[in-house]
């Protein structure tokens, strides 16, 4: 079984633009996932996007990526065509690295290998615990007694209506069976994944197998100017970048 790690890219952000390539400690964000992924025991690692510009500045530090189409409508999509690219087995793992967690931990994406099983597990996402947020930025989930995925919503779910509650938030780590990825995109969109924006609930409602695991490592998104600020400020204590940055940006 091969293990890809496939980063999906787009400049197309509304809330940031260009957000790829913003940079954070001397380099561009996306590139942050990919060397802390290459740290990881993933077997290769590959940027997946539709953007030239990406591209283009991917040359520049080695890293390779894989040209999709514009046309996809999310991150999911578009590692779905990436894979296909690779011509890759029905068993083999796919993990969804979102380009805009520039401090993912590789120790993390090793225990979503560990913890993906092929023989009951369609899909396997990472999750943290917090408190609550009314943060529609975050995608949080519930989740039944074997850690199997109800539902996602950019609600606070469970609603604390007779007492405080954590919330399971989503992270943006997700694995994938081939084969899975594959039925995932060839079911059509669903209202409810519109409604919410927020794709994985198309795998609720066609009964695919999603389960959670927890994540002890700290992650967190870029999906707002003060997210990045948050970024910049945690990338300057963080020990994993200096595993890499080394090798891009010289030293003052």
């Amino acid at each position: 079984m091969k293990k890809i790690g496939l980063i999906p890219c787009r400049m197309e952000s509304s809330r940031l633009p260009n957000k790829p390539l913003i940079e954070i400690s001397g380099l561009p964000m996306f590139s942050h996932v990919y060397f802390r992924a290459k740290l990881s025991d993933l077997d290769e690692v590959y940027v997946c996007t539709d953007s030239d510009e990406i591209t283009e500045v991917a040359k520049k530090f080695k890293i390779p990526t894989i040209l999709t189409s514009k046309e996809h409508k999310n991150g999911t999509e578009r590692c779905a065509e990436a894979a296909r690219k690779l011509k890759l087995s029905s068993e083999d793992l796919i993990v969804d690295i979102q380009g805009d967690e520039p401090l993912i931990n590789p120790l993390d994406i090793n225990n979503l290998i560990k913890n993906f099983n092929n023989n009951f597990q369609d899909i396997l996402l990472g999750y943290t615990i917090e408190p609550n947020s009314n943060n529609v930025h975050t995608v949080k989930i519930t989740l039944n007694h074997n850690s199997k995925v109800l539902y996602f919503s950019r609600n606070d779910i469970p609603h604390n209506f007779r007492s405080n509650v954590k919330l399971i938030k989503q992270t943006g780590l997700v694995g994938f069976s081939f084969s899975a990825l594959n039925n995932f995109v060839e079911f059509k969109p669903t209202e409810i994944e519109n409604i919410e924006g927020i794709e994985l609930l198309r795998a609720v409602f066609y009964e695919m197998n999603i389960f959670g695991f927890e994540i002890h490592k700290y992650t967190s998104s870029v999906d707002t100017v003060e997210d990045l600020e948050f970024a910049r400020d945690a990338m300057k204590s963080d020990q994993i970048v200096n595993q890499y940055i080394g090798n891009y940006v010289p030293k003052k």
